[in-house]
């Protein structure tokens, strides 16, 4: 049971990242958006563009955080749908699509969604819900693994 709730949970809070994920999207074709943050010695910075985010980071010596800049380079149209990473000495720089996060976040939805169509199916023909076993012409139980059958299931006449 607890897994069940655990796997619930876990489906709703990607479709709440999948729709924080086309929230940036369709803002960052209006809005660059930027955060700036400081910690051990390291600036990291996140930028929206459109179509992508980019992630620096960068080592700055201590004191210097204020004079921090980062040219950002729009990237041309051939090579804007591909994640890239650049690493010069104290900088890392990633560039990731919105499509990568969005295709991870969705996985676990889309896979909710088909075994529930298939619990869905398996029920609609009179079907085990634990081992597919036809039950349209068996009693209260499954005869091949003894699960008990559904209350308000329907059935598929024979």
């Amino acid at each position: 049971m607890w897994r069940r709730r655990l796997l619930r949970a876990a489906t709703a809070a990607s479709v709440l990242v999948v729709l924080l994920l086309l929230a940036v999207y369709a803002r960052s074709s209006f809005v660059r958006d930027e955060l700036t943050l400081v910690a051990g010695g390291r600036h990291v910075i996140v930028s929206t563009f459109p179509h992508h985010v980019y992630v620096i980071v960068l080592q700055v010596p201590p004191g210097h955080w204020k004079r921090v800049r980062v040219d950002y380079q729009y990237p041309g149209k051939p090579e804007y749908l591909e994640p890239r990473l650049s690493v010069r000495p104290g900088e890392w720089r990633v560039g990731v699509p919105f499509w990568l996060p969005l295709l991870f976040a969705l996985a676990l939805p889309a896979w909710q969604v088909g075994r529930w169509r298939h619990a869905r199916r398996r029920d609609r023909q009179g079907r085990c819900s634990a081992c597919g076993y036809d039950l349209r012409a068996s009693g209260d139980r499954c005869p091949e693994c003894g699960t008990p059958r559904p209350v308000g299931g329907t059935v598929a006449p024979a």
